[in-house]
Order: C-alpha cells, then sequence, then structure tokens
C-alpha cells in the first residue's frame, strides 16, 4: 500500500474486519466519505457504514515525541443501519449484538495490517446516533467512534 495515507489504510482495515466477523444479518460493509444517511444512499439494508468522524488529531506530550515520531489519533465512524419498522425487540437485540462484537474486535488491540504507521491501540466509544433523515425514513441506528492513535515517522 505504497503511496496510501495510514487515515484510509486504516479505515480498510476497520471495514475488512468487520465483514470479517460476519454479523448474523449483516452483509452490507460500506466505505463512505461522511456517515450522515438516508435510505436510498444504501443499497441493502441492514447495512455498517464506515467513514471519517471528524479530522486526525495530534497527540501531544507523548514520549514519542522525542524519538523522531508524531503521534496522530485518527477517528473513524461505524454506523449500523437497519429497518425500523420491524418487531422492536429482534431489532434491538441484533444492533446491540453487533454493537458487542464490533467492540470486541477493536477496543484496545493493535492494527498491524497498516503499513503507513505504527497503529498500536484503539479507543472505543458510543457516537450519537439521532439524524433525522434517518429518523424521517424509519431507519433504527447504532454507532461507534474507533479512534486510533498511530505513530507515523517524521521525514
Amino acid at each position: 500500500m505504497a503511496g496510501t495515507s495510514a487515515y484510509n489504510q486504516i479505515i480498510d482495515e476497520v471495514s475488512t474486519q468487520i465483514t470479517a466477523l460476519s454479523l448474523s444479518g449483516l452483509s452490507n460493509v460500506v466505505k463512505m466519505k461522511s456517515s450522515t444517511i438516508r435510505k436510498k444512499e444504501v443499497a441493502g439494508l441492514p447495512a455498517c457504514l464506515i467513514s471519517p468522524f471528524g479530522q486526525p488529531v495530534m497527540i501531544k506530550g507523548d514520549a514519542a515525541d522525542n524519538i523522531g515520531v508524531n503521534l496522530i489519533q485518527y477517528p473513524v465512524a461505524v454506523l449500523l443501519v437497519q429497518v425500523g419498522n420491524q418487531n422492536q425487540t429482534t431489532n434491538f437485540d441484533r444492533l446491540a449484538l453487533w454493537l458487542e462484537k464490533i467492540v470486541m474486535e477493536f477496543h484496545h488491540k493493535e492494527v498491524a495490517a497498516v503499513t503507513a504507521g505504527n497503529v498500536y491501540s484503539c479507543d472505543v466509544s458510543p457516537r450519537e446516533t439521532f439524524q433525522q433523515d434517518a429518523w424521517l425514513d424509519n431507519l433504527d441506528l447504532g454507532g461507534l467512534v474507533l479512534r486510533f492513535p498511530c505513530q507515523l515517522t517524521r521525514s
């Protein structure tokens, strides 16, 4: 992946790992520029949308500052989308199970497949998921933000 940004490699790897989880009922994993969603923007539901979540953040004061690397945190949004006008107990349980499995896949784990930098961990936090367009389209959403600290060698 020479010439590919660390951010793009991280997003690609998140997509690959979520696909590999083979989450029951979820076969559509889509990489997007933004995770704002309306029903007409996704080919098949349920779906997992993966996108950047804001801008990368420089982390200051780390010991790495003194050894020739920059430490940058890359935020990635994971948004799970399903049709809302179905059995609510089933929908809630399925969404909760998907979120749980994704958290277990990434939380505090290294992402060795990224070659543009050293991604040595991942912090997982919930994501606010209310989006008016999705609500008006009768969609249920669940989401996480994955934050990947990455050491990049200074040039």
